[in-house]
């Protein structure tokens, strides 16, 4: 991201901050130590979460994706690269220099859509840290329609660029 974009948005969250607390301490106090408490419980599940990514992503070669997400794997290209992006977690943005890489070297726009889709709105990783905020029903539920939504999104985009 850019830095100067970031150091707004620091600049903007202080300010609000600030205002928060000068027109009600007690409450801004309560809700900082609120969320300092939300942050600590996070904080170990988020550790681990990325510490699987970046093992998970040490462990792939690009070539193995490159052949996983081309255009001739259709169906079975799709399922895979759905799983794949279910069961990753990074952050988007550090994704599309890849994304980019990979549709150079011959994926196929309807299985990148996928991953991308799947990596956004499905969590299976993250299942347990939502869970506790959701209710496993309510988690299950959102996955498992997101995953089977994915399909039909990757599908509509594909054909749109064709």
């Amino acid at each position: 991201m850019n830095t100067v974009y970031i150091i707004f948005l620091y600049l903007i969250t202080f300010i609000l901050f600030f205002v928060s607390f000068l027109l009600s301490p007690s409450k801004t106090f309560a809700a900082f130590k609120k969320a300092f408490k939300l942050f600590t419980i996070i904080l170990p599940q988020f550790f681990l979460v990325t510490l699987f990514a970046g093992i998970l992503s040490s462990i792939i070669e690009m070539k193995n994706i490159v052949s996983l997400f081309s255009i001739q794997s259709g169906m079975t290209g799709m399922f895979f690269a759905s799983l794949a992006g279910s069961f990753t977690v990074f952050p988007v943005i550090s994704v599309f220099p890849i994304i980019k890489e990979i549709l150079e070297k011959g994926a196929g726009i309807t299985q990148v859509a996928i991953f991308i889709i799947t990596l956004t709105n499905v969590g299976f990783v993250t299942l347990p840290l939502e869970t506790k905020f959701l209710g496993k029903k309510a988690s299950f539920v959102r996955n498992i329609i997101a995953y089977i939504l994915a399909f039909f999104q990757a599908f509509f985009i594909g054909q749109m660029i064709k």
